[in-house]
């Protein structure tokens, strides 16, 4: 399967649509979409109500990521991608760190 494209957003993290050359930035996207499947809670797609892990409840919890991981798996292999060793630990300053390894074949 080829690399997505999809209409990029901003990297700051605002959301914000940028704009070159008078239209919307279109380019590689698998990273994005990897990180909306993280931020979004189930029922925040319409079209796909399941859809989405919430790694924010998981935020200053204490965190079962043997259950992270079960769902980051079930998100990514359903939406077409492939896990190489995914990680969910806390560093040493206790933040949760999460790194899914998903890419798109």
């Amino acid at each position: 399967m080829a690399a997505a494209t999809d209409i990029l957003l901003d990297t700051d993290g605002d959301g914000d649509l940028p704009i070159g050359q008078n239209n919307f930035t279109i380019g590689y996207s698998d990273i994005q979409h990897v990180q909306d499947a993280m931020v979004s809670f189930p029922g925040e797609w319409k079209q796909f109500p399941q859809n989405g892990i919430g790694i924010a409840a998981y935020f200053k919890a204490r965190i079962d990521s043997l259950q992270i991981l079960a769902k980051i798996r079930q998100q990514l292999i359903n939406d077409g991608y492939t896990l190489n060793n995914p990680q969910v630990y806390q560093d040493a300053t206790g933040a949760l760190v999460v790194e899914p390894n998903a890419i798109r074949l």
